[in-house]
């Protein structure tokens, strides 16, 4: 079993959907099955003086995860008892908001690439247009210093239009299990008050055949 018609209607038109596992009668593995192959396993458990990113008891800024990943899942084990809320916007949405001139300009930007598998790239594009419909990266760290005029200005742009863009905003329970399409959704978190939260989030690439 995998996604029923209700959740892939909401993962189609959103760009995101959350549920309780429990509900489904399907397993983590038959749900990512069913949306492509589980590329990378993560266990996030954030803890105190924590260095890496994801691990930190930190708010994180928003962001897209690794460019192979169509889609990032998470099941949520364990909660905080404060904090920890995830935080989504529609990235697409404020990018089709752009002046074509804008959006040329913004082809030019590279980000650092997640350093995860052999091939990864250095640099990855933060729009990707070769399908016919925008494909979002956006990390932290742009791979080089923004100077041309016409480019800061169409960032500053998307940017503010993300701003303005609405925001959904939970708190996963034990039990929740959430999707969100990687190339269109950015996510953020709050602070989280405890190293209570457990979640595991699994990175789901397409079969190739169905990329268009």
């Amino acid at each position: 079993m995998g996604l029923n018609s209700n959740q892939q209607a909401d993962l189609k038109e959103l760009g995101w959907c959350r549920f309780s596992l429990s509900e489904t009668g399907s397993s983590v593995e038959e749900l990512c099955a069913s949306l492509g192959f589980i590329i990378y396993i993560t266990e996030v458990k954030p803890k105190h003086n924590a260095k890496g990113l994801v691990t930190s008891l930190k708010p994180l800024a928003f962001h897209t995860d690794h460019s192979r990943a169509d889609f990032v899942a998470w099941y949520c084990h364990s909660q905080s008892e404060t904090g920890g809320e995830t935080i989504l916007t529609d990235a697409v949405c404020a990018f089709d908001k752009l002046t074509d001139s804008d959006k040329s300009a913004l082809k030019k930007v590279l980000l650092y690439e997640h350093k995860i598998f052999p091939d990864d790239p250095e640099q990855t594009p933060f729009v990707d247009l070769s399908k016919g419909i925008p494909e979002i990266y956006f990390s932290y760290w742009f791979a080089e210093d923004i100077v041309d005029p016409a480019t800061k200005n169409a960032l500053q742009s998307f940017k503010s239009y993300l701003e303005a863009s609405p925001k959904v905003r939970f708190r996963m329970i034990p039990g929740d299990f959430l999707i969100v399409n990687n190339k269109r959704m950015l996510h953020s978190r709050t602070q989280i008050s405890d190293s209570e939260r457990h979640l595991t989030r699994y990175w789901i690439e397409k079969p190739k055949a169905n990329l268009k």
